[in-house]
């Protein structure tokens, strides 16, 4: 069933009436001071003249003219953009009518509902689908491993998830936090190893038939691994095959979509395009030529898709993250209270004012 509103016709009518008596009153007068044949010119120029504010009306009527074609289930997210004092006049004037399952509304020339917005992908959702592998895509220094920190997030609170897992050459002490980490420092022993137990993982749960439990793997800047570790295209081309089945959910970290950034020949090249990816477009000091990371855009092609759409990225600051702010965001991890924390680094010192400040450096963290 459809709903419809509709304007009425009451401006035009009152304009019908007053055209009316003005004709007859230019009439009147056009016969007493005047020859017949001039009465009868103005008698004609004056339904001339009702005639023109019956095509204004007309044409100022169609151009506020409200009509709304939706379905019943739909209608809900319109109601809430309605004044409520429309409302109430929808539900209480007596000349609304109900005619073949439309509502006829009496008084709605006042009534704009805005244009609906094109609305940004939730980056969190999109981002954490199952039975699928993603690639975060952006040149060096313009915010990979910030930008994925709610995806790491929202793995490490789901309690039906297994601990993520992080393989890279390189991270700082304060990265990936609450993560089970393979490398680091430039250890690409330890990268190869990461690698190997998550494909033999992936392997045993196929063999299995286990998928349910979701295992997080992010593979931290992918593309340096690529030039360091030989027969890395083995891994890459299971991450939409093999592992997507036995619910090993990939995430690599990689500065370029090309086929060379992938480390793949041709099977793999048309194999990466299987990837939810996400494009980070920087932005730029136009003086300092410096990435303002807060003010990048992204962008999200799912797999098949020809277009990219635009993906709400969240929100931090440029502000560099100190060892003091981790030790609270530690902290925080373990389960302590806000007296603990502000004790242990603040100095047996605690109260409104430094718990406080513990939230702002866990808003800052993205931690509340």
């Amino acid at each position: 069933m459809k709903t419809e509103f509709k304007l009425n016709n009451k401006p035009l009518k009152l304009y019908l009436s007053v055209g009316f008596f003005a004709t007859v009153i230019v009439i009147f007068f056009a016969i007493y001071f005047s020859p017949i044949v001039w009465g009868f010119a103005v008698i004609v120029g004056a339904f001339a003249v009702v005639r023109l504010v019956m095509v204004v009306d007309r044409y100022w009527l169609d151009r506020k003219q409200l009509v709304i074609a939706i379905r019943k289930d739909e209608f809900q997210g319109q109601w809430a953009s309605i004044p409520n004092n429309h409302k109430l006049l929808m539900d209480s004037a007596s000349d609304v009518k109900i005619i073949e399952g439309a509502i006829v509304a009496p008084k709605l020339d006042a009534l704009a509902l805005p244009e609906p917005e094109d609305e940004k992908l939730d980056f969190v959702s999109a981002f954490t689908q199952p039975q699928q592998a993603y690639a975060v895509i952006a040149g060096q220094q313009v915010g990979k491993t910030t930008t994925i920190q709610p995806i790491v997030k929202y793995w490490r609170d789901r309690a039906d998830a297994e601990q993520p897992i992080v393989i890279g050459p390189k991270w700082r002490d304060h990265e990936w936090a609450g993560c089970l980490k393979h490398g680091g420092k430039g250890d690409y022993d330890a990268v190869q190893k990461g690698l190997d137990g998550v494909y033999e993982l992936a392997m045993v749960r196929h063999e299995k038939g286990e998928s349910n439990v979701p295992q997080p793997v992010f593979v931290d800047d992918w593309t340096p691994i690529v030039k360091e570790i030989p027969d890395v295209e083995r891994f890459m081309i299971s991450a939409t095959t093999l592992f997507a089945s036995a619910g090993v959910v990939l995430y690599f970290l990689i500065h370029s979509d090309t086929a060379n950034a992938w480390g793949v020949g041709k099977t793999g090249a048309a194999l990466k395009d299987n990837f939810v990816k996400l494009f980070i477009e920087a932005t730029r000091d136009r003086r300092t030529g410096k990435v303002l990371r807060h003010l990048n855009q992204g962008y999200i092609q799912f797999p098949g898709d020809k277009e990219r759409m635009e993906v709400e990225l969240p929100k931090f600051s440029d502000e560099k993250i100190t060892k003091f702010e981790s030790e609270v965001v530690k902290l925080h991890r373990e389960g302590k209270s806000y007296r603990h924390i502000t004790n242990v680094m603040w100095g047996d010192k605690h109260g409104q004012y430094y718990n406080e400040k513990v939230d702002s450096i866990l808003k800052k963290r993205g931690e509340l």
